[in-house]
């Protein structure tokens, strides 16, 4: 959360939301992302800004940001190193993957059979 590309994601992240949230009443927001996206829906739905959140490879460099939340769900490729920390919660599904650490982390070798 010090980092200051991660603080700029989520500020502008935020700001989104927020402004979506000020048109009328608050909306139920559902966000799909990877990688860095997941580290800053994480912290979105911990702060009540959307409602639930679904990460492809979630980058989650420490303990403070993994969220173990039912409303966060969490698809990841069993080697993934980003994702490494979330491989034991609750709505994380764990799938078979290359045994490269970092060629599971990309998307595009997330299969879903």
């Amino acid at each position: 959360m010090s980092n200051p590309l991660q603080k700029s994601r989520y500020a502008e992240s935020a700001d989104i939301i927020d402004r979506l949230n000020s048109i009328e009443k608050k909306r139920k927001i559902t966000t799909t992302s990877h990688s860095l996206g997941s580290n800053v829906a994480n912290r979105l739905v911990a702060d009540d800004k959307i409602n639930k959140s679904v990460n492809f490879n979630p980058f989650i460099p420490s303990k403070s940001l993994n969220i173990d939340d039912s409303r966060i769900v969490n698809v990841r490729s069993e080697n993934d190193f980003a994702s490494k920390l979330t491989k034991d919660n609750e709505n994380t599904i764990n799938l078979p993957g290359s045994s490269n650490h970092i060629k599971s982390h990309f998307l595009s070798n997330i299969v879903l059979d």
